[in-house]
């Protein structure tokens, strides 16, 4: 008959993905982890220091952060269903820096001019605000009459995010007059949808 270790590492098993089971192999293969039982709640500090030592080892294999975060993250999630308290803040010392992959950069001259020549005036506008603000795209919808002060812009007003930025007088002339087209034809909202 089963242990009540082992029963309870089968019914996690029957829960998780491929995924997770496969991290898991991996994790056992470290030296001195002999089954799933001897690896269960009897000795939670050397629990954490098997898990750093793993780490360790996937570091000098050249793995990068979100490897070794899916893996510990899947091996954690073990542990903490079979009811294992382990000091994560520790564990996650040793997991390496997140790395940018690619370098964020302005749009040059030529590629914002290659925009304007392909949109219409509505769409325009919409570059236009977006270099000469720098605002996200998602934050367009939400953008209201009353959010423009002289060359000041307001954007995601009244949440918790709310910032200002200022725009170019060019760009805020074609935004009064995009703004002012849309109520002359709808007269009913001051909402626009870009």
């Amino acid at each position: 008959m089963p242990n009540c270790a082992s029963a309870r590492v089968i019914s996690y098993f029957n829960k998780v993905s491929l995924n997770e089971k496969y991290v898991f192999n991996i994790f056992q293969k470290i030296p001195r982890i002999r089954g799933l039982g001897s690896i269960l709640p009897k000795y939670p500090r050397l629990i954490e220091q098997k898990i750093i030592e793993f780490i360790v080892d996937m570091r000098n294999r050249g793995k990068g952060y979100a490897a070794i975060h899916n893996y510990v993250a899947s091996v954690l999630a073990f542990y903490k269903i079979n009811d294992v308290l382990l000091n994560v803040s520790k564990i996650n010392k040793f997991v390496p820096a997140q790395k940018k992959v690619r370098k964020d950069r302005a749009y040059t001259r030529i590629e914002i001019s290659k925009f304007l020549e392909i949109t219409d005036e509505r769409m325009r506008v919409v570059v236009l605000l977006m270099t000469s603000s720098g605002v996200r795209v998602g934050s367009l919808p939400l953008l209201r009459v009353r959010n423009l002060e002289d060359s000041r812009l307001t954007v995601y007003e009244n949440d918790r995010e709310e910032y200002f930025t200022f725009i170019t007088l060019s760009v805020k002339r074609q935004l009064i007059h995009i703004w002012t087209c849309v109520l002359d034809v709808g007269n009913r909202s001051i909402k626009i949808h870009f």
